[in-house]
């Protein structure tokens, strides 16, 4: 179950709820419909009554933020919203599905324009869109970087990929793949290298990208975590293009929150 970064409290004496909405917003992937925002719509009406929505975040993902505030605008009964440190960025949309919203006198708010980012720089993408332009028989193109340590490789956070001669994925997993039966510290410095790390920089043909959304999860996917799983089981190539570096990438929780951080103090 994904972590939450809400909290309920009812009252027993009126039959009002207090909602406590804190930190980071969404932690989990809210893509994964049947995990996060199911869980929080289960929370949400599975009582009545006016709610106090207590806010104090920095916001965090606008596709989370959105299926907030529709949820609670659709909620029948009233909601006051009260800020109590501070409604950043996504948790500033929140804010706005309340019938009152109230600031306490050293609470913040703040607004801007949404923000988004490119993973990889100019190489990469042209990189990953070259492979497309070479290969016909690939619908997408992804990157991977070599995998020099042991803690590297060991980390569920560090998806690892291996291909075939021609650079087609055969499979991603969060585990160690290959999998060394009989482990020598030279595998991490031979060349060419073992054990590559994904890079989720990713190309599309255009036709291709309308058709994923109609895929249905595959078993792999849900198992590993992993939605490029869902393009190799229903049986298309995914290229792989080889680089020197990593890019920097938001993979773990504390990752993104610091680019949170880098969001917020720009």
């Amino acid at each position: 179950m994904a972590n939450k970064f809400w909290n309920w409290v009812q009252n027993d004496n009126n039959g009002e709820r207090t909602l406590f909405l804190e930190g980071v917003i969404a932690e989990e992937s809210w893509f994964e419909d049947d995990v996060t925002p199911s869980a929080f719509k289960a929370d949400l009406f599975a009582g009545s009554g006016p709610i106090t929505l207590h806010i104090n975040s920095p916001g965090g993902d606008c596709i989370a933020a959105s299926q907030i505030y529709t949820m609670l605008m659709d909620y029948p009964y009233d909601v006051k919203v009260q800020i109590d440190g501070i409604a950043a960025s996504a948790a500033s949309v929140i804010a706005m599905a309340g019938t009152k919203v109230s600031m306490s006198p050293t609470s913040l708010m703040m607004i801007h324009n949404p923000l988004t980012f490119a993973l990889g720089d100019s190489e990469e993408m042209r990189k990953a869109i070259q492979l497309l332009e070479d290969r016909p028989d690939a619908v997408m193109s992804t990157l991977a970087t070599p995998i020099r340590t042991r803690e590297q490789l060991d980390e569920s956070s560090c998806v690892k990929v291996v291909f075939d001669a021609g650079y087609r994925a055969l499979y991603f997993s969060r585990s160690p793949i290959p999998h060394a039966r009989q482990w020598e510290d030279s595998l991490l410095t031979d060349d060419p290298p073992h054990f590559y790390q994904h890079i989720g920089l990713y190309a599309y043909r255009r036709e291709f990208l309308l058709q994923l959304t109609q895929l249905p999860r595959s078993d792999l996917e849900k198992m590993e975590s992993l939605e490029q799983l869902r393009v190799l089981s229903a049986g298309f190539t995914i290229l792989v293009g080889l680089v020197s570096e990593p890019t920097i990438g938001i993979d773990t929780e504390k990752d993104y929150r610091a680019f949170v951080r880098r969001a917020l103090n720009c």
